[in-house]
């Protein structure tokens, strides 16, 4: 009986992986702001970190791989370009972020040792975050501008931001549509898209669509109905288009309708984000050939954008600007260490992610942005733990 009892403690989620779920659950919640601390997330991301403290004699040993040497590169420039910052109270003032998340990264994912079991619950926890978001726009956001969001107090969550969250469970749903014929995951699917159009967010919708497309083609690939696989993704697909065109829009506030009209993107095109784009890329074009290579210091680009003083609204402008070519670089490297991760572990519920989060960057500025960066630390926990968990029951001999 004590035998049972201890192994079946074994089987228990660590307190670390509890604590890193509920970060998960929270992410939403980013944007309320708690004091001097920062965001809510930030404050519940210490959580885990505490946890990891007390059971650092269980840790494993530091496990390198290509993604770990990508985030220390990155955040060796980002950290370095303060000794030549063109601002170096802004740079230090945004250096906090790269630091806590790589930090959060390399401790969760390099030195914490998961087991599939915890790393099933994690994912659950981020599906869970997602549905969170969801639920808060359809029954309690608020419309300002038309626009669905969310709000607390006096903080707000930006739309396009909100809809990221969102990416988790409908990867999961769609894809549980194609594997398992269900219609039910097509619903669920179809609730979360409808939470995307509220918000109004053209490149959400944009980045949702090439998730589609490559977990669609990549779940034919493995499937030996292959072609049975893309007839019934593009019905579904086709039937999720013409609900959303045809019943949810038209009834939505006419300024959400018209941001998705062909009149509208005809007209209003990247809303003011190409006159930025181009603005910098001159800015870039006509500094020296250090400022090229290395960037005019890590949080510099509202500073340097006289044209409005707004961020760049596309994290690879935003990078080039601060930390020049090697910064993209290194960047890109982090991008492509998780796909290839992902790919490699046949995992598409984190590679369909991380390609919806690589297209959002194409139009956000995602510096800072907690589901980017929670994706790179699963990716280096799938990379790094392959431990089975001791099962709750235990075999008679």
């Amino acid at each position: 009986m004590g035998k049972y009892i201890r192994e079946k403690k074994k089987s228990d989620y660590k307190p670390v992986a509890i604590a890193l779920g509920i970060y998960a659950i929270t992410l939403p919640l980013d944007y309320i702001g708690v004091g001097n601390i920062g965001s809510f997330s930030k404050l519940i991301a210490f959580v885990p970190m505490l946890f990891f403290l007390f059971q650092l004699r269980q840790t494993t040993k530091l496990k390198m791989n290509g993604l770990f040497l990508w985030l220390i590169l990155y955040l060796s420039l980002a950290s370095v370009s303060y000794t030549y910052s063109i601002s170096q109270q802004r740079t230090l003032n945004a250096l906090g972020s790269p630091v806590l998340n790589i930090l959060m990264i390399l401790t969760m994912g390099g030195l914490t040792e998961f087991c599939e079991k915890e790393i099933a619950f994690l994912k659950k926890c981020l599906i869970i975050g997602s549905w969170v978001a969801v639920v808060f726009v359809i029954f309690f956001g608020i419309t300002p501008y038309g626009r669905a969001t969310i709000s607390f107090g006096e903080y707000e969550q930006d739309q396009n931001y909100l809809c990221g969250y969102m990416f988790f469970a409908f990867i999961f749903h769609f894809e549980r549509f194609i594997n398992q014929k269900k219609v039910g995951h097509l619903l669920l699917a179809l609730i979360i898209l409808i939470a995307v159009v509220m918000t109004g967010s053209r490149g959400a919708l944009l980045a949702l669509f090439i998730c589609i497309i490559f977990e669609v083609f990549a779940v034919a690939k493995e499937n030996h109905h292959g072609i049975r696989t893309l007839i019934i993704s593009i019905v579904g697909l086709t039937g999720l288009y013409l609900l959303i065109t045809i019943l949810v829009i038209p009834n939505l506030d006419s300024t959400i309708a018209e941001r998705f009209s062909l009149e509208y993107i005809k007209e209003e095109g990247t809303t003011g984000r190409a006159e930025i784009w181009a603005h910098l890329w001159s800015i870039f074009k006509g500094s020296g050939l250090f400022r090229q290579i290395f960037g005019n210091g890590y949080g510099t680009t509202m500073y340097l954008n006289d044209l409005n003083h707004k961020v760049a609204h596309n994290l690879y402008i935003d990078t080039l600007i601060t930390l020049g070519i090697i910064g993209v670089v290194f960047l890109l490297g982090i991008q492509i260490s998780c796909l290839r991760i992902a790919y490699r572990k046949k995992d598409m519920f984190l590679f369909c992610a991380m390609i919806g989060y690589a297209v959002m960057c194409m139009s956000m500025s995602l510096v800072s942005y907690k589901p980017l960066w929670v994706t790179i630390m699963m990716t280096m926990i799938l990379d790094n733990n392959e431990a089975v968990c001791v099962k709750d029951e235990i075999k008679s001999t």
